[in-house]
């Protein structure tokens, strides 16, 4: 395996035979490592692309770049204007989102850190079912990473606890991401999607519900002077792209 040292720890290629601890380890210092210079560097890149093109500061403007890193490990990062930002003044408005994939035997596998501790996965049937039920008919599997992910992944979750396995839902933009919360709540992987021409009553209802709490806390969020900005935007963001949405 092709491996380059950082903080004197080997970055590794994501290789299949890798196991859940390993695979999260790599991700999140690789992430760290090109943070810090690479995503830097295409974030000033992004600002003055706007710039430059005189794009329009309520513009959404989706980018990606895809990049191989030291660990020859693949990445695309992802940048566009925050939905809960009403103009873009700089590069303090740019959302990005950062995502390494491989192939494993069962299909493409794609990864990105949600938190500091907290890694999320898809595996190759969720980009199956959403090509085939967005009627996408694209034959690449990263054109069809690229189309779902483009958007961001702003989605209000609902946690269910069944048979001693934690189900989680996403209620996103384009539909339902349903999956599972596996191995002490550290890592989310996400197995299939739902477009929203198959949902059921229920599930509509759970979604405006978590949609009017998160309305809630953002109210509750703004009075309160000790809540961090960045948590508040952070919930704008997610509002917006789901109500912006649900009201076109």
């Amino acid at each position: 395996m092709a491996s380059v040292m950082y903080m004197n720890k080997p970055i590794i290629m994501l290789v299949p035979s890798m196991n859940h601890s390993e695979i999260c380890s790599q991700v999140k210092r690789e992430y760290d490592k090109i943070y810090k210079t690479t995503i830097l560097r295409l974030g000033e890149e992004y600002d003055r692309e706007r710039k430059k093109l005189k794009i329009k500061k309520e513009s959404f403007y989706p980018k990606e770049y895809a990049i191989k890193t030291a660990g020859k490990n693949n990445w695309i990062i992802f940048m566009h204007k925050g939905p809960g930002i009403e103009k873009y003044t700089g590069k303090n408005c740019i959302y990005m989102l950062s995502i390494v994939y491989y192939y494993s035997d069962k299909g493409l596998r794609v990864f990105y850190m949600a938190g500091e501790d907290l890694l999320v996965g898809f595996n190759a049937y969720f980009f199956k079912r959403y090509n085939e039920r967005l009627g996408l008919n694209l034959s690449n599997p990263i054109d069809i990473v690229k189309e779902h992910l483009r958007k961001g992944v702003y989605s209000q979750i609902k946690l269910i606890q069944k048979n001693n396995r934690i189900h989680i839902i996403g209620f996103g933009i384009d539909g339902l991401r349903l999956g599972e919360v596996k191995y002490d709540m550290t890592y989310v992987e996400w197995k299939t999607f739902v477009s929203r021409d198959l949902t059921y009553r229920k599930q509509d209802e759970m979604e405006k519900e978590l949609i009017e709490d998160l309305r809630i806390q953002i109210e509750e969020a703004v009075k309160d002077e000790m809540c961090n900005p960045r948590d508040i935007e952070r919930k704008k963001n997610v509002y917006l792209s789901l109500t912006q949405r649900l009201t076109a």
